[in-house]
């Protein structure tokens, strides 16, 4: 179960980076009283009887501040009473949302000739589900943009716009978040990488 009492089926929920996980395993049954462990693939994390629930032993593994290292993880708790038994297990997979790890905007950042048609790309890499990407000219947002998604871990942002003369010297922003963390993570703050333009 999961912190909030509710049944896994195989996957948890999507967590976030830096997000506590607190697992709970219930053992039914065994004589003598089962030894319950979880285990990391190989790696054993926690051996106890524990506490008893009902006169069921529980064990519960707490993950603190769950990192992208993390994702797709398979937990394993397991229990046995004797050395002559087969122990029963059950096995969970960890899901997460992905914050980006690098945004880029792409290509030759030449000079711009002014009131004639434009096009930038923007790659960010590491987001999972795809990246929310954002375009900002100085203060101000653009809104003729695109968004294809190249692979699981890449998505392309494309801008389309017509630079003026005031737009020499003016600070063009790419932003990028996880499209789901941003739904539910106010405080994250985006990556972002800029270019001021050249406009003739």
């Amino acid at each position: 179960m999961d912190e909030n009492g509710t049944k896994i089926e195989n996957i948890t929920r999507p967590y976030q980076e830096g997000e506590d996980l607190t697992l709970t395993c219930d053992v039914y049954d065994g004589q003598p009283e089962p030894v319950v462990t979880w285990w990391r693939g190989s790696e054993l994390l926690q051996q106890a009887l524990s506490r008893t629930a009902g006169g069921h032993p529980r064990a519960t593994v707490f993950r603190l501040r769950l990192t992208r290292a993390d994702f797709q993880t398979r937990l394993t708790c397991r229990a046995t009473n004797s050395n002559i038994t087969q122990p029963v297990s059950t096995t969970i997979v960890v899901n997460m949302h992905l914050k980006p790890v690098s945004v880029e905007i792409k290509g030759p950042r030449g000079p711009l000739s002014a009131e004639l048609p434009a096009q930038v790309i923007c790659q960010v890499n590491g987001s999972r589900p795809e990246a929310l990407i954002r375009w900002f000219l100085g203060p101000y947002q653009l809104n003729d943009t695109e968004t294809h998604v190249i692979s699981p871990n890449t998505t392309l942002g494309m801008l389309n716009f017509v630079p003026g003369d005031r737009d020499h010297g003016a600070r063009l922003r790419c932003l990028a978040s996880n499209s789901a963390a941003s739904l539910t993570q106010a405080s994250v703050s985006p990556l972002e990488d800029s270019w001021i333009l050249d406009v003739h």
